[in-house]
């Protein structure tokens, strides 16, 4: 089972209400059809031709029906991307952990690409630039490590993995007194 089926599930459940609603739509046609018969008299036999307000209710109910499933689309779409930002999250991981961090840096900056379109929470786009900057590191490359951690900081001033980080990187390029700034909160 793949998360994009799980999360349609999910979605698919969440939605009782709709179910509730036509029911209760479809048991007060069959009364107001009841009613119609009840009451009909015997030169009543035009039930070929709609009353004008049957037409103007099949008009809003119509509306109503396209404003729901473009909701409907919108949250499977959203789920989609939160399915496809969590994945890539999650491989990141998986090829840090592996030492792959050529890979790692790609997947991560996907997640960060994902991430503008699914709305995560800061503390999740923090960790995203706090790994990547890490790999940046790894494979030697200290600006766009410094470009990760500026954004870190950015977001939060007193980010202390971020100021170590910073840290390390000015005491390495034998920048002390920055060095010491960072330390200091």
């Amino acid at each position: 089972i793949s998360l994009l089926s799980v999360s349609f599930y999910f979605i698919w459940k969440q939605r009782p209400h709709a179910k509730i609603q036509q029911s209760s739509e479809i048991d007060k046609m069959k009364s107001d059809e009841i009613g119609e018969v009840n009451n009909a008299s015997p030169s009543d036999n035009n039930d070929d031709v709609p009353d004008v307000e049957d037409v103007e209710d099949d008009d809003e109910d119509s509306s109503e029906d396209g404003e729901n499933d473009d909701e409907e689309q919108q949250k499977i779409k959203d789920a989609e991307l939160r399915s496809k930002y969590e994945d890539a999250t999650r491989v990141a991981n998986k090829l840090i952990q592996g030492n792959a961090y050529g890979r790692a840096i790609e997947k991560l900056t996907e997640a960060l690409e994902l991430a503008k379109l699914v709305p995560p929470s800061g503390k999740d786009v923090m960790a995203l630039y706090n790994n990547r900057s890490a790999m940046y590191l790894k494979e030697g490359n200290v600006e766009k490590a410094m470009q990760d951690i500026t954004s870190i900081l950015t977001f939060d001033p007193k980010h202390i993995k971020a100021r170590n980080r910073r840290a390390k990187i000015y005491e390495e390029q034998k920048k002390y007194q920055e060095c010491l700034d960072d330390l200091m909160l």
